[in-house]
């Protein structure tokens, strides 16, 4: 079983970078096996290359730089705002770690965010933690982590705390070959959970399968909870235009192989479609096993691409109707324009749902992708 806190499920030596800070850190780990590519690595970088910065004085030999002030490093058994005591770290990024702990007086186990001590001097990385923290709390039901608490502590700063989000990450899922049936299943449950999201105002704008955990609820049904809304931010028609953007709008955040192309162009003024552009890119992986515009690419290529053509149709082998109907649906999750994308995260899931009760095929094979899965003979054979 996974455990995770906004957006981390992987234990120390194999924790993504960003799984738990998103953007904040410098790039993604990927989410295949393979190793960093240019479509699986995030990027926070500048649109245009800045100018060089004016060359710095040499210091007078001999003089030593004052040294900068520093906090005990956490670990299991450090202290939180007199009530959350640490007991394994889940995972780390660039910026901050992740910690799993416990209330010392309700003996509850909870998931804490602490930023590390140089992201504490960064004003604009402390804004999009608060602003974190602001967005769960907006998030109302098991699609994303439920906030319990936002606290600063005298000695490591500020920390986020919510609960601690137990079950599989759709990126192991996705490791394993997925058929169109099971990727209609996942389809329909990431949606319901994006809807969730923008009925609460709320664009992700880093939807990937490291940020979705599927758990199930007491009732037994499982359900997709989304992660990591460190990059998020509201619609804009909701959001008040001196924090619309916190990250600039000259910069990009996100990770390139699942970003739509209008948050390439102006990563600060992103719809609700841009999500859904996502969330065709994850069942475009599921079932080829590989990025919309294909594996090792240059990044460059890649932003050419998005920015120029359209996706290919989604190849699954199969000619029956529900494998149509799945490519479909895909297509126009992914198309190039917002406005020419489905309407939105519900319409999308409704439409999954109408393609998962086609007639199912009279057929003793299965596929995933391009390889084909033979089902054993059944008893009655």
């Amino acid at each position: 079983m996974n455990e995770a806190l906004a957006g981390t499920s992987k234990p120390d030596d194999s924790a993504d970078p960003s799984s738990a800070f998103g953007a904040l850190g410098p790039s993604d780990a990927p989410d295949g096996p393979e190793g960093p590519s240019a479509s699986e690595v995030s990027i926070d970088v500048e649109l245009v290359a800045p100018s060089m910065p004016p060359a710095l004085p040499s210091k007078p030999p001999g003089r030593r730089e004052p040294s900068r002030p520093s906090r005990p490093e956490l670990a299991a058994g450090s202290l939180l705002g007199g009530i959350y005591r640490l007991t394994r770290k889940l995972g780390a990024g660039g910026m901050g770690e992740v910690w799993a702990a416990e209330h010392v007086r309700l003996r509850k186990t909870v998931a804490i965010k602490v930023l590390l001590p140089h992201a504490q001097t960064e004003p604009e990385i402390v804004a999009r933690f608060e602003r974190e923290a602001v967005l769960l709390a907006r998030v109302e039901g098991d699609h994303a982590p439920y906030l319990l608490d936002f606290l600063t502590d005298d000695v490591y700063g500020s920390a986020l705390v919510t609960e601690l989000v137990n079950g599989e990450s759709l990126a192991d899922v996705l490791e394993r070959p997925v058929s169109v049936e099971e990727a209609l299943e996942l389809g329909i449950e990431v949606a319901e959970a994006l809807a969730c999201l923008h009925r609460a105002g709320v664009v992700h704008r880093d939807l990937k399968p490291s940020n979705v955990i599927l758990r199930r609820g007491a009732d037994g049904v499982r359900r997709a909870t989304i992660l990591d809304l460190g990059v998020s931010c509201l619609a804009a028609e909701n959001d008040d235009a001196a924090i619309a953007d916190l990250t600039g709008a000259d910069r990009v955040v996100g990770t390139m192989e699942y970003m739509a192309p209008e948050q390439i162009v102006c990563c600060g003024r992103v719809t609700p479609a841009a999500d859904l552009y996502s969330l065709g890119a994850m069942l475009f992986r599921a079932i080829t096993g590989a990025p919309v515009f294909g594996p090792g690419l240059d990044r460059f290529d890649l932003v050419h691409l998005k920015l120029t053509k359209e996706a290919p149709a989604l190849p699954t082998a199969r000619t029956d109707p529900r494998a149509h109907g799945l490519a479909a649906v895909v297509a126009g999750a992914l198309a190039r324009k917002p406005d020419e994308r489905v309407a939105s995260a519900e319409s999308l899931r409704e439409a999954l749902v109408g393609v998962k009760e086609l007639d199912d095929v009279a057929s003793d094979v299965r596929t995933s992708g391009t390889r084909l899965i033979e089902e054993a003979p059944s008893a009655a054979a």
